[in-house]
């Protein structure tokens, strides 16, 4: 992952180039920064009030669009296979 890159995870979502829709869903489900999407667990994702799968389209465009879709990936020993 790209130093310059990762800080765009710590960016409050609302000085971000994302839609409003995505800051709204994003708010609603307490999120102020990317890093805070990337940190929960999936399971805990999909559950919570105002998680969409448009949301999550929009979350991966984004995190791709700046080489740092892996940061979506489960840390090392935290699956539960």
């Amino acid at each position: 992952m790209d130093a310059r890159n990762g800080e765009i995870l710590t960016i409050p979502i609302s000085k971000l180039d994302v839609s409003t829709e995505f800051r709204k869903q994003c708010s609603i489900m307490g999120f102020e920064t990317l890093k805070a999407v990337t940190e929960i667990e999936p399971e805990v994702l999909l559950k919570k009030r105002g998680f969409n799968y448009n949301w999550l389209g929009e979350l991966i465009e984004f995190l791709s669009k700046h080489q740092l879709l892996e940061a979506l990936q489960p840390l090392p020993g935290n699956s539960r296979d």
